[in-house]
């Protein structure tokens, strides 16, 4: 009897003390206008503060975007869109923080209080102040945390470093997020409207920021401040984002400069060699269309494109120690040597193909900084739609080269392993698009339909499709897929629709397919790439027509398959395609011999 008295006695005072670490847990979040690089500086020479940077964007999902729309969904925890109506269970922040016993307060300027109690409603603390009369915020700073507060928002106009400095060392013992909500001025010269440094404070950690919505260290999401903050208050819900957490790191500010010019070289060169590949391609297309077959000039420009797809990947490791200037004059003396030796040894263009595919397996699987200083593999931070796994201009190379792998595997092995061996390379593929490597959902699907075709084909030698088996595959495939993800206490893309759909019902799937149909259409119908996927259309319709090659019907039929089930299938297409230019080539070239 004594022993179950003591063990009750003990569970009721780890129950207490529990409750009474959440009740304490204090936090503060310093809204921003827009936060500079001096102002970090003079903050983390004060303070030991963890770095990140985070994409503010949300206008996908709202037409007019400001400020506080923009907070409104940043605190919701989810990108909801205008036209999906939010169940009566899920709640808002303020919501669930007054039902777990919480209180939230405001500080700032009176127009910007009005603005702001729209966002974080229901409050328990209201206080306006000038932003000239900044010596009396941390008065009502204490004011708000004496009265048992547990998150307060501060937005004042023009709030300097010695103001967050101030607040900071007066509040130690509690959680302080100083967010900005846009960019500054430099920043969006350099084309960036979205990317924002985010500083932490916590426990006098220094670091960077991470979080498993973004599996990239020192970037995190706007979707995950709203889990962060349950988190901290010992809130269990399911949500879309991810719990911010700090990495020990000696330099953050160093690192997130130096990451955040990265990112945006990237981008621009991404922009860059778009251009160029739309470009050749146009050229390619017009000397088909006037000689009415391949010449040396083609045959140059498609080598040249694969060219650029090979140096590209080949400088990767170097991207981090390269500017943009260095990184483009190794690009050119890369594609002059390549295309030197291509002219001797008709072999290289296979060897550069197998190359890719390997590379982007190599970054999939071990090192995915592999892919993302490719301007292939990059994953566009300032759209803020994917931030890890294998986009789809990647997808589109890793596909295609595929093909062309599995193909020279079966000529290359003529013993009874090689079919086994050819299998086991496809199971290799769709893994890596899995929610545990790639997480490409339509790369996904994509590769499942690819392998289906190669597989008929290897063993009863015809692509004919069974619409109905390649139906209940992709369902199979998907349900394993989010079965691997549950179990393992994994976040992908599918997991996260899955839950989106769980919460808001069919509507938000309907919505979903929807959208996905809009980005398809915007891309088709958007020059220039309106102009070189018809064309890319057109060339690849004349030449299966023309020759039967099954190479060329199952890179064209994937890259059909990719258009429709992608958002920005249009360019996983012309990526595609350009390999199906190539392995034309080679044809041409073999019967010319």
């Amino acid at each position: 009897m004594k022993k179950s008295i003591s063990i009750l006695f003990t569970l009721v005072l780890l129950f207490l003390s529990k409750n009474i670490y959440a009740d304490g847990e204090k936090v503060i979040i310093i809204l921003m206008d827009e936060l500079n690089i001096e102002t970090i500086q003079d903050v983390q020479s004060d303070n030991n503060i963890a770095l990140g940077l985070m994409n503010i964007k949300v206008k996908e999902y709202l037409k007019e975007e400001s400020m506080y729309k923009r907070l409104d969904i940043i605190l919701q925890g989810r990108r909801v869109r205008k036209s999906v109506e939010i169940p009566r269970e899920i709640k808002s922040l303020g919501e669930i923080l007054k039902k777990e016993g919480k209180s939230i307060g405001l500080i700032g300027e009176e127009d910007r209080l009005n603005k702001l109690s729209d966002v974080v409603s229901p409050l328990s603390y209201k206080r306006s102040i000038e932003a000239k009369d900044k010596e009396n915020l941390n008065q009502l700073v204490n004011e708000f945390f004496t009265n048992n507060g547990n998150l307060l928002l501060i937005n004042l106009k023009d709030m300097n470093s010695k103001s967050i400095n101030e607040v900071i060392k007066r509040n130690t013992e509690k959680s302080i997020f100083i967010l900005p909500i846009s960019t500054i001025d430099n920043q969006k010269e350099k084309l960036n409207y979205t990317v924002v440094p985010i500083l932490y404070y916590k426990d006098n950690n220094e670091g960077l920021l991470f979080s498993q919505t973004t599996k990239r260290k020192g970037i995190v999401s706007n979707l995950d401040i709203y889990p962060t903050i349950l988190s901290l208050y010992d809130i269990k819900q399911e949500n879309i984002g991810n719990s911010i957490n700090i990495l020990e790191h000696k330099e953050p500010l160093k690192y997130i400069k130096k990451e955040l010019n990265n990112i945006t070289d990237i981008n621009l060169l991404k922009y860059l060699f778009h251009g160029i590949l739309i470009f050749l391609q146009i050229l390619f297309f017009i000397i088909y269309i006037i000689y009415k077959k391949t010449t040396r000039l083609s045959t140059f420009i498609g080598y040249l494109i694969l060219s650029i797809f090979f140096s590209s990947f080949l400088l990767t490791p170097l991207m981090n120690i390269l500017n943009i200037y260095t990184y483009l004059i190794g690009i050119f003396l890369i594609v002059v040597f390549i295309m030197i030796k291509a002219r001797k040894n008709t072999k290289v263009p296979i060897y550069m193909t197998i190359f890719i595919n390997l590379f982007i397996l190599l970054g999939v699987y071990f090192k995915n900084e592999l892919l993302y200083n490719s301007y292939i593999g990059y994953n566009n931070i300032f759209a803020g739609g994917r931030y890890y796994g294998i986009n789809n201009e990647a997808m589109g190379v890793l596909l295609a080269t595929s093909i062309i792998v599995f193909y020279n595997i079966q000529e290359k092995i003529f013993d009874k392993y090689s079919k086994g061996i050819s299998i086991i390379y496809l199971l290799i593929i769709i893994l890596s698009f899995t929610g545990i490597y790639g997480a490409n959902v339509g790369g996904f699907i994509t590769s499942i339909f690819m392998s289906y075709i190669l597989i008929k084909n290897l063993f009863y030698k015809n692509v004919k499709v069974n619409i109905w088996l390649i139906i209940f595959l992709i369902i199979l495939a998907i349900s394993i897929n989010l079965l691997i993800d549950r179990s393992l206490g994994n976040k992908s893309h599918l997991s996260n629709l899955s839950l989106n759909i769980k919460q808001f019902g069919i509507n938000e799937l309907i919505n979903i397919v929807k959208n996905k149909l809009e980005q398809v259409a915007f891309f088709a119908t958007t020059f220039p790439w309106s102009i070189i996927w018809v064309l890319n259309f057109i060339f690849s319709s004349i030449i299966l027509h023309r020759d039967k090659d099954i190479h060329l019907k199952i890179i064209y039929f994937t890259s059909l398959f990719a258009l429709f089930i992608n958002d920005t299938g249009i360019i996983a297409f012309i990526y595609m395609n350009t390999f199906f230019m190539l392995i034309y080539l080679k044809i041409i070239n073999i019967q010319n011999n």
